[in-house]
């Protein structure tokens, strides 16, 4: 997969040193190439909503074409089919290259077929015993946290005479992996906070320290449904809350308030106007002022017990989340009590329902110093 940036004044996806020279020669790659892209998510709850929007790797036909990108990806393609056609009629692309783009793409489907895994497969697991131990060791072996000046360690965790305290909010948290593309679930997580406490046999303390967060942490987790379980409801709607009488379309368990959705999909939802709802139950710990937050790319109301906390519709401002597209995170504050269980409710309608003008950001065409 080709990168956005440009290397030595040419874009990665047009750019015949890297991907004939190194790509196919110096490594002797034989598989498909394709162009990044991106899709922004649906949904993410601070909540933090967005419609969804694609960002593009590829920046031309012919170039691209000739320099050995099989594929540009997303589709419905914008530089190739009648681009390319016209590319070929007038010699600017041979039929040979574009033989050999065919051959790569023909080659990966070959290959794929191979797994013998039909079209819209249930999502299988491979969480083997192997498997785990291999990546705590490659985790492991590629994390050097201290200097072990004077042989201070290993300190011996099963020496119950000694405290240990763990500082810092990132400890509390299990963050296993990156955004976008590289956001996956795990099979399970252990925090690095949780992890020291199963080995030490000595007392171990945690403090928050300087609070880590740019953005209201995500609440889901917080968060439970009627009938116990973590996480919320999340419904979707193709007719306005202004209708007393709408039924869902389709009813969710969620957890995660960082939803990726770009892929959504239901046989009752036509084109880009539809509504959500997500509801859970707050228990708060502590007594005291309750910040939430809300980021749409549409608009969006959040209520705590009824009450209007957070309005992301009359008034929207302009921001720079999901690349653009999306509003700054509007805050409200409500105090809770300790023990009380608060009801958390969320309506949200995609994109069409703004009036803000939204500019996604033009993919980077930066020039990076950097050669292959």
């Amino acid at each position: 997969m080709t990168s956005y940036n440009k290397v030595n004044g040419r874009h990665a996806s047009e750019n015949p040193d890297l991907l004939q020279t190194v790509v196919r020669g110096e490594w002797g790659f034989d598989g498909l190439i394709m162009s990044d892209w991106y899709a922004s998510p649906h949904l993410v709850l601070r909540i933090c909503l967005s419609n969804a929007f694609l960002r593009f790797g590829t920046y031309s036909g012919t170039e691209a074409v000739n320099a050995g990108l099989d594929i540009e990806m997303p589709g419905p393609t914008r530089f190739r089919g009648p681009g390319l056609v016209h590319a070929v009629t007038a010699n600017k692309v041979s039929e040979r290259t574009v033989d050999e783009r065919v051959r790569s793409v023909l080659r990966a489907v070959k290959q794929a077929a191979k797994s013998k895994i039909p079209p819209n497969a249930p999502e299988t697991q491979r969480n083997r015993p192997e498997d785990r131990q291999l990546l705590r060791r490659a985790a492991a072996e590629s994390v050097v946290l201290l200097k072990n000046d004077d042989a201070v360690l290993p300190l011996d965790p099963q020496d119950k005479t000694k405290k240990t305290v763990v500082i810092g909010p990132n400890a509390h948290i299990a963050t296993y992996c990156g955004g976008g593309s590289a956001n996956l679930p795990a099979y399970y997580t252990v925090t690095p906070l949780d992890g020291i406490r199963a080995q030490c046999a000595g007392e171990v303390s945690f403090a928050q320290g300087v609070y880590g967060h740019k953005e209201l942490p995500l609440l889901g987790e917080q968060l439970q449904t009627e009938d116990g379980r973590r996480g919320y409801i999340f419904r979707v709607y193709t007719e306005p809350p202004t209708n007393p009488d709408r039924e869902p379309v389709d009813t969710l368990h969620m957890i995660s308030t960082s939803a990726f959705l770009m892929d959504y999909t239901h046989p009752k939802v036509h084109g880009d106007l539809y509504y959500v709802t997500m509801d859970g139950i707050l228990e708060p710990t502590e007594s005291g002022i309750y910040d939430f937050g809300l980021t749409v790319a549409g608009t969006g109301e959040l209520f705590v017990d009824g009450a209007l906390v957070v309005d992301n519709k009359t008034r929207q401002r302009q921001g720079t989340s999901f690349f653009g597209i999306g509003t700054v995170e509007e805050r409200g504050s409500i105090h809770l009590e300790a023990g009380r269980r608060y009801r958390i409710h969320v309506e949200y309608g995609t994109a069409p329902t703004s009036n803000l003008k939204l500019h996604g950001v033009v993919s980077p065409t930066r020039s990076s110093s950097a050669s292959a």
